[in-house]
């Protein structure tokens, strides 16, 4: 038995034929470390974006219907493998490239806008930061959020309740989210200062984001 695989780039899919098999309700495919597979002489495997981490791709394909054309194994079937170069479609990795937040030190429960500069392929972004009464974050997935761009989702708004340094987490991802075993993720961290405010009246700082001042008596 033979097969052959070709690779077509858009959308990255997989396509493979075989031969010399037996009855093609004996031929069982499956892309090795996934679940599954197909049954049949031809087989199509859509990449995902996990799978688009790495340069090749390993598909086997089994014979279960004959001994002809190869060893047969344990369990009696005849198996071929094909290792399918995927670099031309392989994903490039998200880099956080800058973050800064416009204040480095704010009066308690004001506000300051942290943003990022993200380059690759970025399929998740996180945003985590403490200091209110509960810890809060921020997420975008680019599959359930196509409404919201990734240029909106690396510009947040946080303010704090506590006074004290606070660190605000920025993680991005390429090949899904950080639950996800094969994604690949960076994370950046700035550190906003939060101080206490003076009560009276309040003269805006850079940003607009109160640098406290006494009242005038």
């Amino acid at each position: 038995m033979f097969a052959e695989c070709t690779l077509f780039p858009d959308p990255p899919r997989i396509w493979c034929q075989a031969s010399g098999h037996s009855d093609s309700a004996w031929v069982f495919w499956s892309e090795d470390g996934g679940l599954g597979g197909a049954q049949g002489a031809s087989f199509e495997l859509t990449l995902s974006d996990e799978q688009r981490l790495e340069s090749e791709t390993r598909i086997s394909v089994k014979d279960c219907g004959s001994t002809a054309g190869g060893d047969v194994g344990e369990d009696g079937c005849v198996t071929v493998q094909v290792t399918v170069d995927t670099s031309s479609v392989v994903l490039s990795s998200a880099r956080i490239e800058h973050l800064s937040c416009a204040d480095e030190q704010i009066t308690v429960r004001y506000t300051t806008i942290c943003s990022a500069t993200v380059t690759g392929d970025v399929d998740w972004v996180g945003w985590e930061w403490e200091g209110w009464e509960t810890p809060a974050d921020s997420l975008w997935n680019r599959d359930e959020d196509s409404g919201i761009s990734l240029e909106d989702a690396l510009a947040i708004s946080v303010e704090f309740s506590m006074v004290g340094e606070h660190d605000v987490v920025l993680q991005a991802c390429t090949g899904g989210g950080p639950w996800n075993a094969g994604a690949v993720c960076v994370e950046n961290t700035s550190v906003v200062e939060a101080i206490p405010g003076l009560g009276g009246a309040y003269e805006l700082g850079v940003g607009g984001n109160g640098v406290p001042c006494e009242s005038d008596p």
